[in-house]
């Protein structure tokens, strides 16, 4: 969706917040818009916007012949009808599309999420919170977008889709959102025009470099998320994150903080772990109150304080909290505990296809098991040469022994995935290179004894496939004298050998 349309509300460039500089700018009006000059209509305003797709500099012309009375854009260009001028069109496109649909998120309390990693825990989580004092918020994810009259998400979000969706939210009475804002989305202004309440900044790490370039790039990119904030907005922050820490300094707005090990408004404290959950304490100021999650590790509990100190600050009572908590019941493959009785090792499946998660799983399972720690690791397409010697590094760290597969959709460079892996190891001979998914589990369930503990980690779009070959092989016990059963090589073997 790049066109969008309010016929009964006519607006100007004036009103927008940010500057804009034109002859007639004064007495222009419109009530429609778009960024694509295929889907441009008579009378609209084109946006020229130069992004991944293509610079919409060079189709002006075309915008104009399908019927676009004026121009928006970030250079002089010679054509016929008015050209109005900005230095970033893609923050002012957002902004005009919110002004058409009359501003939704000021008639929504608002909170967005973004950080490294656990932002959709978070918003999930805070969504049960709510909807357990009945606020019945519209939340959006990766996996579960803005549901509003049955829409699906576009991949990349635009603006137009973010300010109809908000905009169908007020019309069916909602009250709240939860957003989850990737920074890559806000790097390329996908959220301009959103006024957030709350702003919430979960861990900061360097997973996401790559894909800005740098790592000052992303934490620019993340630190984006500030410039929603409305004017009476509030800061949630991670403490324990030593960036965020760094940024508490120069914030302009009010901040609460949550942490386990640094000092913070928030704080989590474990009293108990299992294998399966954690029984911790929340203290808020002068109040305390436990509460049982549903999943074990430090990880899981940062999110749940992600949570609970948004929800305080969109006013919902610690007792509640508790509650909210205690219901939420995480997505299938966060942790998941993978039935099987071939021998006594607990297997587990992760989304763990990034560093960041990888460490925190790795770590909390290492923590609970009472023998050694196995993983299946799936290469993802998600992962960039650097991640991938990343997680053989922490493999080798953390694991007493591996199998690396290659997921389906990049079996085309399973090679050059695999090899990225492999320079991430110091002892690249100790674990095996086993490609096929069905050979790998079989291996790694065959290596694991009583006491063990199995991670298998993949990507979501792999877990039914995952699921299915776990269950198969648990179902058909592994043998050394069986035909098919797998053929693997040492890490050394598949750099000598391919």
């Amino acid at each position: 969706m790049h066109q969008l349309s309010s016929p009964h509300r006519r607006i100007r460039l004036t009103d927008l917040p940010t500057k804009i500089q034109g002859s007639g700018i004064d007495r222009f009006e419109f009530h429609s818009c778009s960024s694509d000059w295929k889907l441009c209509q008579p009378n609209d305003l084109y946006v020229a916007i130069d992004q991944a797709q293509g610079d919409g500099h060079d189709h002006v012309r075309q915008a104009i012949n399908q019927g676009a009375q004026a121009i928006l854009a970030e250079r002089i260009i010679p054509v016929d009808v008015p050209v109005f001028l900005t230095s970033d069109t893609r923050e002012a496109f957002g902004h005009i599309c919110h002004q058409l649909c009359d501003h939704p998120t000021r008639s929504l309390q608002s909170v967005g999420v973004t950080g490294t990693s656990g932002k959709s825990t978070v918003v999930e989580m805070l969504d049960t919170i709510l909807n357990s004092v009945g606020k019945n918020p519209l939340r959006a994810t990766r996996q579960d977008w803005l549901h509003v009259s049955g829409q699906k998400t576009l991949d990349p979000i635009t603006s137009p889709q973010v300010s109809v969706a908000l905009s169908d939210a007020v019309a069916m009475g909602k009250s709240h959102v939860i957003l989850e804002m990737h920074s890559e989305e806000l790097a390329r202004r996908a959220w301009s025009g959103v006024q957030l309440d709350v702003a919430v900044l979960t861990a900061l790490k360097a997973d996401f470099r790559d894909l800005h370039g740098s790592f000052d790039n992303y934490l620019r990119a993340s630190e984006r998320l500030l410039d929603h904030l409305k004017d009476t907005g509030l800061v949630v922050i991670d403490a324990d994150d030593p960036q965020l820490r760094k940024l508490l300094d120069k914030l302009p707005y009010p901040a609460l903080t949550y942490g386990i090990k640094h000092e913070a408004e928030i704080m989590g404290e474990v009293l108990e772990e299992s294998a399966t959950d954690q029984l911790v304490m929340i203290h808020a100021g002068c109040d305390s109150i436990p509460v049982q999650l549903a999943r074990p590790g430090q990880h899981f509990l940062s999110n749940a304080l992600a949570a609970t100190t948004s929800a305080l600050a969109v006013g919902v009572e610690l007792l509640e909290i508790q509650k909210g908590l205690e219901a939420y019941k995480p997505a299938a493959g966060i942790l998941e505990t993978i039935p099987q009785s071939r021998n006594s090792a607990q297997v587990y499946f992760d989304q763990a296809v990034f560093p960041d998660r990888l460490r925190a799983t790795l770590s909390t399972l290492r923590k609970q098991t009472s023998g050694k720690l196995w993983c299946l690791l799936e290469v993802s397409e998600k992962l960039t040469s650097r991640h991938r010697a990343t997680m053989g590094s922490l493999l080798e760290t953390h694991a007493h022994g591996a199998a690396i597969s290659i997921a389906p959709n990049v079996a085309e460079v399973g090679f050059e995935a695999i090899h990225d892996v492999m320079d991430g190891y110091d002892n690249a001979g100790r674990d095996m290179v086993i490609p096929q998914l069905a050979r790998a589990v079989d291996w790694v369930l065959a290596q694991a004894g009583r006491g063990d503990t199995i991670l298998v980690a993949a990507d979501a779009s792999s877990y039914s496939e995952t699921l299915a070959e776990l269950s198969r092989s648990i179902a058909a016990p592994f043998s050394d004298e069986n035909p098919e059963a797998p053929i693997t090589l040492r890490l050394d073997d598949y750099r000598n050998d391919y």
